[in-house]
């Protein structure tokens, strides 16, 4: 799983409730990587939040997955 830099509240709608997401840097992960959520994989040009229900897992391509359930 990836490390967090930092964490910060995001609401999360399934849940109606915030929940603290870690923030991830998309440069900073490597292929086969996964990120738990609530996260909030940042980058430049975008952010991808991946909800409470999700995990993101960062594809040989550079692709980011996004997954039902824990990784």
């Amino acid at each position: 799983a990836a490390d967090a830099t930092t964490a910060r509240p995001i609401f999360d709608p399934a849940g109606a409730a915030f929940a603290d997401a870690q923030i991830v840097s998309r440069a900073d992960l490597t292929a086969g990587q996964t990120v738990q959520g609530p996260a909030a994989i940042i980058e430049d040009e975008t952010t991808i939040i991946v909800p409470v229900s999700r995990h993101a897992i960062r594809q040989p391509d550079g692709c980011i997955d996004i997954k039902e359930g824990r990784a």
